[in-house]
């Protein structure tokens, strides 16, 4: 069997950056080939496991006005901006990212909705489509395809657990342990995982590239939106931080002084921190998809806790430093690994060891190759080629 149409099913809905991009990557990617592609518009992502419908409805109402309304950052500043406005405006880019940009079916909240049978392959991925929350709850019978039609292609592309906690995943054990059945094809983004996901199934499992590697720096052109006005034009270190940092915001302030750059601050948490910079800087808090893309591209410097905050860097060839987030460093020793750039990892100093870009793009291009290849093989039905 040969794919026609394409579903592909990840985390877009969520107001990240990557989840958004590698989303559009992918998608360009197949349409680049032939294919027609729309984006399974799947409303959740690891969805409120609670016994008691008062509870559940009490922590729904409880992320929405945090994610939606943005509610609880009220009073709260940054650079004498407000950080709730400053979400709001995020919150309308991202929609207008989606809308511009992503092929997207009706919304879907229904694990069997009808509109699966439209399609006749199905990739998931990629990022943490296959986290513990997921699989321990219904969700697991869309993100592992086995809610969709029987006769389709089901195939994984860099799908990630996002954790290598013995402790948590043993927790979901027996969640796991038929989840992979009806996948055709699976890849995994972390090598680390290849082992793990290997012990649940006797399918063939491959490590393969994040789907942001698949695009070229230049392919991203078109699509970014320029954020110079919100540093006149000043050279900058782009702080991306998903957690709290002091350490990070620290040593991005003694490298902006000593290089005598702005800072251009994105961060989710810790906003009074920002008081202590005391060189120039602006809030990148509003940035959507497109000013994320540009803010990356146009650094001197990159600072950040994020996976695809490194990535971009990474593929852009900017210059970067990775401070650990929690159990969730698995992603980024990864991806750090893949790319022999361990040394960018934060421990305790900002190294100055040179890049050695032109080996990174030439592995870049061998694994973008490597990604494309296990892709159309797979989609056209080839299994022992994309194994």
């Amino acid at each position: 069997m040969t794919a026609g149409k394409i579903g592909l099913l990840n985390i877009q809905r969520c107001n990240s950056h990557g989840a958004v991009l590698l989303a559009y990557a992918l998608e360009q990617v197949l349409i680049k080939n032939g294919y027609e592609v729309q984006n399974l518009d799947y409303k959740y992502a690891g969805r409120i496991v609670e016994k008691s419908a008062l509870k559940r409805l009490i922590k729904r109402a409880g992320i929405k006005l945090t994610k939606q309304f943005h509610l609880t950052y009220m009073g709260k500043k940054i650079n004498n901006k407000s950080v709730k406005q400053e979400l709001d405006i995020q919150t309308k880019r991202f929609s207008e990212f989606r809308g511009g940009n992503l092929h997207l079916t009706k919304e879907i909240t229904d694990v069997y909705d009808a509109i699966l049978n439209e399609f006749n392959a199905f990739i998931v991925g990629s990022d943490v489509v296959w986290k513990p929350e997921i699989v321990g709850c219904i969700d697991r019978e869309i993100y592992f395809l086995r809610s969709v039609p029987a006769s389709a292609i089901k195939m994984a592309y860099a799908a990630s657990i996002g954790t290598d906690d013995k402790a948590i995943l043993e927790k979901y054990d027996s969640a796991y342990r038929e989840a992979f059945d009806s996948l055709d094809y699976i890849s995994v983004r972390e090598q680390s995982m290849v082992n793990f996901v290997r012990q649940y199934t006797d399918q063939s499992v491959v490590s393969v590239i994040d789907p942001i590697f698949l695009l070229t720096p230049e392919d991203y052109q078109p699509i970014e939106n320029n954020t110079q006005t919100l540093v006149n034009g000043k050279e900058y270190v782009y702080v991306y931080l998903l957690s709290r940092n002091e350490t990070a915001l620290a040593e991005a302030n003694t490298l902006a002084q000593k290089k005598g750059l702005h800072i251009l601050l994105d961060i989710s948490e810790g906003f009074e921190d920002a008081k202590r910079l005391t060189v120039p800087f602006e809030s990148a808090i509003s940035a959507g998809p497109a000013e994320f893309l540009y803010n990356i591209r146009h650094a001197s410097y990159v600072i950040t806790d994020s996976f695809h905050a490194t990535a971009f860097s990474i593929l852009y060839n900017i210059t970067f430093w990775v401070f650990r987030r929690g159990k969730i460093s698995v992603r980024m020793t990864d991806l750090t690994e893949r790319f022999s750039v361990c040394s960018r990892m934060y421990e305790g100093n900002i190294t100055t060891d040179p890049i050695d870009w032109k080996a990174i793009n030439e592995k870049i291009a061998e694994e973008r190759s490597r990604g494309i290849t296990y892709l159309m093989t797979g989609l056209k039905g080839k299994r022992d080629e994309a194994g």
